[in-house]
């Protein structure tokens, strides 16, 4: 009788420990995901033929340039999955564009992706450049798939600055799609005015 008392105090000590547990939650804290690692796709190489460029191949420089209409696309790696939100992007440092990424694709998993197609204006000379602070939720949500808890968004020692392997131009020289890069004339043979049989 006694040990069978003994056993049942036992189990009703266990049964309100458990009930413990319930009440406040599992006694861990749920790990906000980080960022791990950031993937930039490379500029399309030199002498392939690339979206609006009409036809024609990119000058053998152009692996170091992402040309007109050329997606820029940053993929951002978290530590566990996430969920996705609204459109989060990620602010790219094109000279002084103000340029996004935005978010395209990744929800539900580690991986998240974001692109900007190059256009007219985004124009950088010595290198993109991706803040610690560029990833951004713009009034939307990253969590935890797992708990639900807020993604940690700093990029920390990700960032960068200046990467001449990521340059921008939008009016590429070379193979039949020259850009303008200036444009002077002569001047006329005599006085302010061209006359019959000048050349200009």
């Amino acid at each position: 009788m006694t040990l069978r008392r003994a056993g049942t105090r036992s189990l009703g000590i266990a049964a309100v420990a458990l009930a413990g547990l319930g009440a406040f939650g599992s006694g861990v804290e749920a790990q906000a995901p980080t960022v791990s690692a950031l993937v930039l796709n490379s500029p399309l190489a030199g002498g392939s033929v690339w979206p609006g460029g009409g036809g024609t191949t990119k000058p053998s420089a152009g692996g170091t340039r992402y040309f007109l209409t050329e997606i820029i696309r940053v993929r951002v790696v978290f530590s566990a999955s996430v969920d996705v939100t609204g459109a989060p992007r990620v602010k790219l440092g094109l000279g002084t564009c103000t340029c996004y990424a935005d978010y395209v694709s990744g929800s539900g998993s580690d991986t998240l992706t974001f692109e900007h197609e190059v256009v007219v204006g985004d124009h950088d000379a010595d290198g993109m450049s991706i803040a610690a602070d560029a990833l951004e939720l713009n009034s939307g949500t990253i969590n935890a798939t797992s708990g639900g808890t807020a993604a940690t968004l700093g990029l920390g020692s990700l960032a960068f600055t200046n990467d001449t392997n990521r340059r921008v131009r939008t009016t590429p020289q070379g193979n039949g799609n020259r850009g303008i890069d200036s444009v002077s004339w002569n001047s006329p043979p005599a006085g302010d005015t061209y006359i019959n049989g000048d050349t200009i």
